[in-house]
């Protein structure tokens, strides 16, 4: 695996943005020292901060430190783009979606390959992973920006109505 790769994995679950928020994502808007994450223009163009947790904030130094700056020896030293390919420029969202189906691919395992991964399934996951950790629908909303908590609160009752099935 690639640093990019696993920066794309801990952005997409670690830190539960969706896939326009990764291509919109820039250098400056992550805050390694504080810990913080800043989604500046998310869905509706709300502002958010999203908590990174030490592992994240490792990926995402890795990347940035070792390999990103290698994309941008022969190419635009000044692009703010965090995910970039290997040209230099701004990964957009179906690239980065392209590049999590490699990954899969590459498992080689027939049930993982058997799901649908996607980007956005990550941020689903994060979600349900959180609550049966036991954080609040609350927390949740802000994390991944909903507007509405009835949105927050159907990853709830998905993690309910799988505990009553696993019996």
């Amino acid at each position: 695996k690639s640093k990019l790769e696993i920066a794309l994995l801990s952005v997409a679950y670690g830190c539960g943005l969706r896939r326009n928020e990764m291509h919109t994502l820039n250098t400056q808007d992550i805050q390694y020292k504080s810990g913080i994450l800043i989604v500046v223009s998310g869905k509706n163009s709300k502002r958010r901060e999203v908590p990174m947790s030490e592992g994240v904030i490792r990926d995402l130094k890795e990347y940035f430190i070792n390999e990103r700056s290698e994309y941008l020896k022969d190419h635009n030293k000044h692009n703010s783009a965090f995910f970039i390919n290997n040209k230099g420029k701004r990964m957009d969202g179906n690239y980065l979606n392209s590049l999590l189906k490699q990954i899969v691919e590459r498992t080689n395992d027939a049930e993982i390959m058997g799901k649908e991964i996607t980007l956005h399934s990550l941020r689903h996951s994060i979600a349900e992973h959180l609550i049966a950790r036991g954080a609040s629908i609350d927390f949740v909303k802000e994390f991944l920006g909903h507007s509405e908590i009835d949105t927050s609160f159907i990853y709830a009752v998905k993690m309910r109505n799988k505990k009553t099935f696993e019996i």
